[in-house]
């Protein structure tokens, strides 16, 4: 797991190993994004916004590191294990040798924050940009989705994504609101998305389910169906069986 300090890991035996600029290749302890590619290769983006950034890459104990320019904001693997990579406000890919340019103007949404990013078994990229203070481009903040095989863009849903996991069975769970700290959320609005491969949508609130905590920040399901939730505030949320 990722922490302001360093890389965590737990062997076999239980026992925690924490990995930090000190004693790996790690240009930064601040790691923002981990990611297993199909051939095992563990991706991590360690960067800050006035410190070292790069896209780091171990494999059996070789550890490579590219430098980036930008923080690193959110990451996903697609279908060919190429790195996709939000590097704050725009998205390049990786492709294991070299950084890939050429489709990054056909998402006409640079210049805003990236801030999640997922493929789901389609070989489609979900992500989600935010506007920024600033400038930025004229296309509207949400989760789009992005197809390889056709270059085609579309935006899914006007809202802001803290994290977008897709599972084995191709539901894609969408959290929201977890970088965004309102104070005093209405209980009403939407902070959980359940999605199919087609888009269909559900959406889950504090009033029309139990989940606890409003700024959700990240998910994850597990093989039995026990669907997880780490929320700002509220700790680690867990429902058994996905029964929200």
């Amino acid at each position: 797991m990722g922490t302001l300090n360093g890389l965590v890991g737990i062997n076999e035996n239980g026992t925690w190993i924490i990995f930090n600029t000190n004693n790996s290749g790690l240009p930064n302890n601040y790691t923002n994004e981990i990611k297993e590619d199909s051939k095992g290769i563990i991706w991590i983006g360690a960067s800050t916004a006035g410190g070292p950034k790069a896209l780091c890459s171990y494999n059996s104990d070789i550890s490579t590191s590219f430098p980036v320019n930008k923080r690193i904001s959110a990451m996903t693997i697609d279908k060919q294990d190429q790195v996709w990579v939000g590097i704050d406000d725009e998205i390049k890919i990786f492709d294991g040798v070299e950084w890939r340019n050429d489709i990054t103007d056909t998402m006409r949404t640079q210049n805003k924050y990236i801030d999640a990013m997922a493929c789901d078994n389609y070989g489609r990229i979900l992500f989600c940009v935010a506007n920024k203070p600033y400038g930025g481009s004229t296309a509207p903040p949400g989760i789009y989705v992005y197809d390889p095989s056709d270059l085609s863009l579309k935006l899914i849903i006007t809202t802001h994504a803290s994290h977008i996991n897709v599972t084995q069975n191709g539901n894609i769970w969408v959290c929201i609101w977890g970088k965004i700290g309102l104070l005093e959320p209405p209980t009403n609005i939407p902070i959980l998305y359940k999605m199919d491969h087609q888009f269909n949508t559900q959406s889950y609130s504090m009033d029309s389910s139990t989940i606890p905590g409003f700024h959700l920040v990240s998910s994850a399901v597990q093989s039995n169906g026990d669907l997880w939730f780490a929320a700002r505030y509220t700790g680690v949320i867990k429902f058994k069986g996905v029964d929200l």
